[in-house]
């Protein structure tokens, strides 16, 4: 029995077997790794296309108590779907996805995620999957001032989402279940990540 299968039952499977397919798509387009997006995807929403980002409890960085409306703004542009990509990003990318997206169909936040990791790669001169897992979950400016030295947004937080990731990709890798696509020159190979407890899928 598939890894997948075993740990969601099939019905759920079928929906990650048709994920699958629409990240083939876009991976070999953008030349993103395959196997990262669909991990990253496990760990952002155990691939439910419907879930929202909690509000905080504390202000983020970027509000720096300017006029303390951040809730407001934050339920506005909270990450969403299954990659947790939020409006304002996507809104980066409407060339691509068009003016009126909608982040909870599963294929448009999937283009939108792999066209944003492409150019996380780009801008950072990286396809290492440690490092992008890392600039995707802490932001492209906090991952800036950490790159820097600089006091930035990168800290626990964003450490065990890069190893559940990175740990997640060597678990598909080990069952077969690896992801190949038709990018010219290959992938990157694989760093074995540490050992992380894996989350529990919602029921």
């Amino acid at each position: 029995m598939a890894r997948t299968e075993s740990k969601y039952g099939r019905a759920l499977t079928d929906l990650i077997n048709h994920y699958q397919k629409l990240v083939r798509q876009y991976a070999s387009r953008y030349e993103v790794d395959p196997n990262l997006i669909m991990a990253m995807m496990e760990v952002e929403s155990t691939f439910d296309t419907e879930v929202v980002a909690a509000t905080p409890k504390e202000p983020p960085d970027w509000d720096e108590g300017k006029d303390g409306k951040w809730e407001t703004a934050w339920k506005k542009d909270a990450p969403r779907g299954l990659l947790q990509v939020r409006p304002s990003t996507a809104g980066d990318y409407t060339a691509q996805l068009g003016k009126d997206f909608d982040l909870f169909d599963p294929e448009t936040n999937i283009h939108a995620s792999t066209v944003h990791i492409a150019r996380l790669q780009d801008k950072f001169r990286t396809a290492d999957p440690r490092l992008i897992a890392r600039a995707y979950h802490a932001g492209e400016g906090n991952y800036k001032k950490f790159e820097r030295g600089e006091p930035s947004g990168v800290g626990k937080d964003t450490f065990r989402y890069e190893e559940r990731s990175l740990a997640s990709m060597a678990e598909t890798r080990q069952s077969g279940l690896t992801i190949t696509t038709d990018v010219a020159g290959g992938l990157p190979p694989l760093e074995e990540p540490p050992t992380v407890a894996r989350r529990t899928p919602s029921p």
